[in-house]
């Protein structure tokens, strides 16, 4: 049970990038059994505070127009650069003040403390195994990120941004003696670099239309990861047009995937400006050259056949969507995606029955989908969601294209645990909210309908439903309540001894959670004072699985949890933060671990 728990908490890791916020960092998800692996947050992007009028950087152009010419871009300073109240129109390609560096550099960073527990619960594994020697109940933390962002220094409109983190494990724990494990365990990477770039023209100014990133950057790669790569981007914009391109070696953070050359490009035109229809497409191209050595290297490093078979490869993927709005109360989302995984790819080992099919190359249906949002009223919104995909989508990104969709696994199952990849699916869903003034209604339902042989329990379809409410019952607050109840489609099952001798090894279509239960409660409240803020917030869960496998079924495997976390601004610069978490591990999957439990306390700072 313990390889289970360790390749479950593994995959986490593959799909959960370390990002930087401004917010309390969750740790590891504290529900080993039913790990939270959907992607939340994209990286961190900086947001400058709002350039005071009176440093306004001007063109040449502008600065030669006598002063008060509404044209010359300028506004009478209330104070000049030297303090003494004179007019100044001039830019300084370095801060010349105290109240200049701030406007144009911030600096940022977030230092703390972490304590995950996952004891060892004094049973033993499933099957009578009991854990291994030197098993550690804890893991003691270091860890934190810093931002540091410029803007308009040097040259006007020239912007810089860097965000780092790291994590540092101060009880020296083997990761392999231990029920947590975070990025960086399975390489020993603990400081990251996730972007570090200059930056030209970006922010629509002074009329700037060409505009041009290099350094390590990130991108949505197609799936659930994003990909860091260390490059350039040229853009180029101009009213209800937008094209750009890039192009640069991919950086591989905390995992080993290949790196090689990616690039592609964007185009994008807004008719609602260029002939006044309110329609917007776009269209993304992105491409990921692997060189075979590193190709071979990333499936089997020990497997001589696939070393030798390898080749260098070209993956593919080009997006497409559209948004059209129906007057004022209606708005359409179309996407669509084709991809190309490369060819050889997909049987990670070479054994007949592990992985998935091989792709021969070329493009292949993705997925396609359609996002409906109507405003019935100035109070009800209704939502219609419709997405047919292919089992040969991305799962990940480019750097692993038909990998397992963990992502898929842990938000249908809970479990996140299966071997291959999910197969052509059809999904519908729809949802009502109701909101007026503090108060909101919302109800759910959504089922995803899967197509061809299910062999496999990752693949089963599902029907779910649910209901929240939603509102602020004293001020400052907001609290939401919401139920969910989830009904998987299993195959039904022959328990005779023939049938059972008859089943293949691999098929597990039979097995897996048949329903689930969740009530889930959350809430934050914020005190009126602004020099001082003091933020509280928190949540509850618990959840009832029910779990059939061809040998035993259970309708009891209960649990719950739940969060605190506090903010403290001790400063406008200065922010305290306190973060703790608590949950039940499964009484049925992982009954050797104990209740799982994390706190951190960490320090933001400013400048």
């Amino acid at each position: 049970m313990l390889t289970k728990v360790r390749s479950l908490l593994a995959a986490a890791v593959l799909i959960t990038p370390a990002l930087a916020s401004g917010e309390p960092i969750s740790a590891p998800a504290p529900d080993a059994s039913a790990p939270d692996l959907r992607l939340h947050h994209s990286p961190t992007k900086l947001h400058m505070r709002v350039r005071l009028q009176d440093r306004v950087p001007v063109t040449t152009a502008a600065a030669t127009k006598p002063a008060g010419d509404p044209a010359a871009g300028t506004t009478p300073l209330a104070q000049g650069a030297n303090g003494d109240g004179e007019l100044s129109t001039t830019y300084h390609p370095i801060p010349v003040d105290r109240r200049d560096l701030q406007e144009r550099v911030i600096f940022k960073v977030n230092a703390g403390y972490q304590l995950d527990s996952a004891p060892a619960s004094g049973e033993t594994l499933r099957g009578g195994a009991a854990l291994p020697p030197g098993f550690s109940n804890t893991r003691n933390w270091i860890l934190g990120d810093a931002v540091l962002g410029t803007r308009d220094v040097l040259l006007p409109s020239l912007n810089g941004y860097f965000l780092a983190s790291y994590q540092f494990d101060t009880s020296d724990t083997l990761a392999t003696r231990t029920a947590t494990i975070v990025p960086g365990d399975a390489t020993g990477q603990r400081v990251a670099i996730k972007a570090g770039y200059a930056e030209y023209g970006t922010e629509d100014k002074n009329g700037n239309k060409l505009w041009l990133r290099a350094g390590r950057q990130t991108r949505q790669d197609g799936g659930a990861m994003f990909a860091y790569f260390d490059g350039a981007t040229l853009g180029y914009r101009d009213s209800g047009f937008a094209v750009s391109a890039f192009g640069g070696q991919r950086v591989a953070l905390y995992i080993n995937t290949p790196t090689g050359t990616t690039f592609g490009g964007t185009f994008a035109l807004d008719f609602k400006k260029l002939k006044n229809i309110p329609l917007k497409i776009g269209v993304d191209y992105q491409g990921l050259s692997i060189n075979s050595d590193v190709n071979a290297q990333s499936f089997a490093q020990s497997d001589t056949s696939i070393t030798q078979n390898a080749t260098s490869q070209l993956r593919q993927l080009i997006a497409a969507t559209a948004n059209v709005d129906f007057g004022k109360r209606a708005h359409l989302d179309l996407k669509l995606r084709v991809v190309d995984g490369g060819a050889n790819v997909g049987i990670p080992l070479g054994i007949t029955g592990v992985g998935v099919p091989a792709s021969s190359g070329g493009f292949q249906f993705g997925r396609a989908s359609a996002h409906l949002r109507v405003s019935a009223s100035n109070d009800v919104m209704i939502v219609a969601d419709l997405q047919q995909r292919g089992g040969g989508d991305l799962a990940y990104d480019l750097a692993t294209p038909t990998a397992v969709d963990v992502v898929e696994i842990a938000r249908q199952s809970g479990l996140g645990v299966g071997l291959y990849q999910p197969v052509d699916a059809t999904t519908l869903g729809a949802q009502i909210d109701w909101r007026h003034g503090n108060r909101e209604l919302l109800a759910f339902g959504r089922i995803q309908i899967t197509e061809g042989t299910v062999v496999t329990a990752d693949q089963e379809g599902y029907a779910e439903a649910g209901a929240a409410i939603a509102g602020s019952p004293i001020p400052n607050t907001w609290i939401t309540g919401q139920y969910t109840y989830r009904n998987y489609f299993l195959n039904s099952l022959d328990t005779s001894a023939g049938s059972l001798m008859a089943q293949a090894f691999g098929d597990t279509s039979t097995a897996g959670l048949s329903q689930l239960h969740e009530l889930a409660l959350d809430g934050w409240w914020r005190s009126h004072s602004k020099e001082h803020q003091l933020r509280l917030g928190g949540g509850v869960f618990y959840r009832v699985y029910d779990l059939v496998t061809p040998y035993v079924s259970t309708d009891s495997d209960a649990r719950g949890g739940g969060r605190a976390d506090v903010r403290l601004s001790l400063t406008r610069d200065l922010h305290l933060q306190l973060a703790g978490e608590i949950a039940q591990s499964s009484p049925t999957l992982q009954r050797e671990i104990g209740t799982l439990a994390s706190v951190r306390l960490a320090l933001e700072a400013r400048w």
